[in-house]
């Protein structure tokens, strides 16, 4: 009787869980291009109400050396010295705006939004924008990953502009946008173990309080 107890117990606790995670507003995307010096990108956004708020990740490629980092650009980011500058445009909506003159050699501008869907395309065709950086260099360069919403043959673009070229840029490439889940189960599972551990030992000290 007791094991059945606890079972539903369980049950219960990750029934409750899974509801808060399945609202959560923290999302990963692989991005890769072979176009693009064979570019790996990996990256974790937190997204309110449709919108991307924050993000990181790392960005790899034979155009430059190492693994990068990546940073999301919003409306109200600061950039490093010589990295340009943010002008918001309000255009498609209110977190459009202008990367200007973004660090490389042809100094492009990037047009950028913040919107982030719950299926494909995950993005517009306007896209989000990242900063690329590393330890020896605050700016290393940038890109832009959007939908070709207006090209069948692909489905995403990124316009890549780092020391030394900006490649794909304003062009439609070939690349793939992935997204890529956290595992449910083990969270879960691991969060209703904790929770029925703490259930438990406060039965115990219950017990062994006198009366």
């Amino acid at each position: 009787m007791k094991m059945k107890t606890k079972l539903l117990g369980l049950t219960s606790i990750v029934l409750m869980v899974g509801t808060a995670v399945s609202s959560a507003s923290t999302v990963s995307f692989e991005y890769t291009d072979p176009a693009e010096g064979n570019l790996v990108a990996y990256f974790t956004l937190n997204v309110t109400g449709g919108l991307a708020t924050s993000g990181t990740g790392t960005i790899t490629s034979t155009l430059f050396s190492g693994t990068d980092t990546l940073r999301l650009l919003t409306s109200s980011s600061t950039l490093p010295p010589g990295g340009g500058s943010i002008n918001p445009t309000g255009v498609p909506g209110p977190s459009g705006f202008t990367w200007h003159t973004v660090p490389g050699s042809s100094g492009p501008d990037f047009l950028s939004d913040a919107v982030v869907n719950n299926s494909a395309p995950f993005f517009d065709n306007y896209g989000l924008s990242f900063l690329i950086s590393n330890t020896g260099n605050p700016i290393v360069g940038g890109i832009n990953i959007y939908a070709n919403t207006g090209s069948p043959s692909s489905s995403y673009t990124g316009n890549l502009s780092v020391s030394g070229g900006c490649y794909e840029c304003y062009g439609f490439g070939n690349a793939t946008l992935t997204p890529v889940p956290l595992p449910a189960a083990l969270p879960l599972l691991l969060s209703g173990v904790a929770a029925l551990g703490a259930m438990g030992r406060r039965r115990k000290l219950a017990k062994l309080a006198p009366a």
